[in-house]
């Protein structure tokens, strides 16, 4: 593929959506190799430090950084644990593609508890049994992740929160479910003009599937599907076009 004809992408990371074995996918679909210039990401980590130094909210300030990226013409993809606004969106639309992947949210709020609770690095580790988690901060707005990352995140359980998440990805060239990849596979090659690479697994969850399912009771679980209510309705709208 030659340069002339890479297409930009912005790919927004929700966790724990197979991003990461994504990325790496993407990347060589369009021929950005690990040391080149042209790919860029940005660093949740450190973007989680620095927010807390500078006191404003993480996403915001990934925001800001995600604006800088996307209008720098030596880019041709940005990857990343952002907020992508429709205000974002719509200002850089012309010169790069956003996409995204969805996954069920039940699962995926599952996975980024015990993900998160196992982990060996510090970065949003967390010591809480499930029902604390359940009724924490963190876990209350993990069930409202699509909510908060599709927009300004002010209203994370309210309808208008969520008709304007639905709305800003309604736009999007490219929103996969990760259940159902194959859609997303055609549609990325129409799209980006490239044939989408083997996607390999990584960042593997370090609890198995069953082992996960054995801590969660019955009780638990209807807690979990009420939290995760406002991302299952942006979930169950995207999964009802593939039907």
């Amino acid at each position: 593929m030659s340069e002339s004809s890479v297409k930009r992408l912005c790919f927004v990371h929700v966790p724990k959506c197979g991003g990461t074995s994504l990325n790496e996918a993407f990347k060589k679909s369009i021929g950005i190799g690990p040391l080149s210039l042209k790919g860029t990401k940005i660093d949740a980590a450190a973007t989680l430090k620095e927010a807390r130094r500078k006191n404003i909210h993480p996403l915001v300030l990934r925001e800001q950084k995600l604006i800088s990226k996307l209008s720098k013409k030596r880019y041709k993809y940005v990857k990343g644990h952002f907020r992508c606004t429709s205000e974002v969106r719509q200002k850089f639309e012309k010169d790069w593609i956003f996409m995204t992947i969805l996954r069920d949210p039940v699962r995926r709020w599952i996975s980024q508890y015990f993900f998160n609770l196992h982990k060996k690095h510090d970065h949003t580790k967390h010591s809480m049994n499930l029902d604390d988690y359940l009724q924490s901060e963190v876990g209350m707005n993990s069930g409202a992740i699509y909510v908060d990352f599709f927009t300004d995140g002010s209203d994370l359980s309210g309808d208008q929160g969520i008709n304007q998440a639905m709305e800003n990805l309604r736009s999007f060239p490219l929103v996969g479910i990760l259940e159902n990849m194959d859609p997303f596979k055609n549609d990325f090659e129409k799209v980006v003009g490239a044939k989408l690479q083997t996607i390999r697994n990584r960042n593997i969850n370090p609890l198995p599937k069953d082992q996960m399912e054995k801590q969660i009771s019955d009780d638990q679980m209807k807690k979990i599907r009420e939290v995760c209510k406002p991302d299952l309705q942006i979930y169950n709208h995207f999964l009802g076009k593939l039907n």
